[in-house]
């Protein structure tokens, strides 16, 4: 693995890929060589993206899952090319609900035999899957359950795994049958306007609708109003608070203040610069943990760039990246890809088992004393206004 990234480092395509070849003929089992061809796979065939056709991201998803058939037959126990497969059975309903149930079962299978780093637990993953293809369509159409929990709560998962999957068109479905049912429903009683309004915020929130998010949440406030926050509405006021907190908090890109000092360490960039404790002290840090593997990650990473390339003079502040792919040999040939020139240190140890980081993209604003001050979970998906934010985060004082 080491001369593996040595080649990686300076470029010698010929030597890593015989390097690859050896490993993957002296251990044909090994999950590191699982990475390998995962990885290999992934390189040549680039994932869509929301505007592609339809066409091609079921051509895609059809390829990985045929890809997937020979992976599980090779590394059993391994939860990457299960997840994988899972993931492209999502994306293909025509298929049959019995290979779903049964890449599901694989998946929890190799989960708890060699539990592994997974952004989403496969538990919940694997539960969502079986909620939308298994309860019946008629709960969804029929009037008589539009006024029960379930409708909203299915409605609700159905966005948000929508936007986990970058499926614009199918967060948008869901959006327009929840708008449809209130627009039947006027006028309501008190329960279906506190069932329907806070599960309508959670959705457009997931889905960054924020203008809509802000005027239902005009409507709850109204409601409150009129009906001067009885103290039997405690349960209402206590949701509408709570909407009210997120829709904030996404405002602000999703930061959350935290304490926390950095720990000691030693760590060597791609460049081969040394990082210690030590380049933190008298300069705001923005700090990001990512992996190649991660959508998000690759999403958020050419403002990362941007960010790079803005502060990059300056004396007061910095940018660093610390990613955890457990194949360090492919960061540098996709840092060369994308042109990024940001600082990357591998550093998955580290991140995971010193810092605890579970979930990709991550970044922190650590102040001059090497000490974490803000904490932001995903990408909010804002471009410059994202960039914009951070600027002004780190400039503060």
């Amino acid at each position: 693995a080491v001369l593996k990234q040595g080649y990686e480092i300076t470029e010698d395509a010929e030597g890593a890929r015989w390097v690859r070849e050896q490993m993957v003929a002296r251990a044909p089992h090994g999950f590191r060589t699982a990475d390998m061809v995962i990885q290999r796979w992934m390189s040549d065939r680039p994932r869509p993206d929301h505007e592609d056709s339809r066409e091609r991201v079921s051509n895609y998803y059809r390829s990985l899952y045929e890809a997937t058939g020979d992976w599980v037959k090779q590394w059993p126990l391994y939860s990457a090319p299960w997840s994988l497969r899972f993931r492209a059975l999502r994306e293909l309903p025509d298929e049959s609900a019995s290979e779903l149930v049964s890449a599901g079962e694989g998946l929890l299978n190799a989960e708890i035999k060699n539990a592994s780093n997974y952004g989403v637990p496969p538990r919940i993953e694997v539960a969502e899957a079986m909620i939308e293809r298994f309860v019946p369509s008629f709960i969804l159409n029929n009037a008589r359950y539009n006024q029960k929990q379930a409708f909203w709560k299915m409605q609700l998962i159905r966005v948000r795994r929508a936007v986990a999957r970058d499926d614009v068109s199918g967060a948008e479905a869901a959006l327009k049958e929840m708008e449809a049912v209130l627009k039947k429903r006027e006028p309501e009683d008190p329960q279906m306007f506190w069932l329907s309004r806070p599960h309508m915020v959670d959705a457009y929130l997931a889905a960054r609708e924020l203008a809509k998010a802000k005027t239902v949440l005009a409507t709850m406030s109204d409601w409150l109003a009129a009906h001067k926050a009885a103290p039997e509405d405690g349960a209402a006021i206590r949701s509408y608070a709570q909407r009210e907190a997120d829709y904030w908090q996404r405002i602000g890109f999703g930061w959350t203040r935290v304490k926390r000092a950095l720990p000691a360490f030693k760590l060597t960039d791609l460049k081969g610069k040394q990082w210690t404790i030590k380049d933190f002290e008298g300069r705001r840090t923005f700090m990001n943990f990512w992996a190649t593997w991660c959508g998000p990650c690759r999403a958020e990473l050419p403002h990362v760039q941007k960010l790079y390339l803005r502060l990059k003079d300056r004396s007061d502040v910095q940018v660093v990246t610390l990613n955890v792919d457990e194949d360090q040999s492919v960061i540098g040939p996709f840092m060369s890809r994308e042109a990024f020139a940001f600082p990357v240190v591998p550093a998955r140890a580290f991140a995971q088992d010193e810092l605890g980081i579970q979930g990709y993209p991550t970044s922190w604003i650590v102040n001059t004393e090497g000490v974490v001050e803000l904490e932001q979970s995903g990408f909010a998906a804002e471009g410059d206004k994202w960039l914009d934010d951070v600027v002004a985060r780190l400039s503060a004082r």
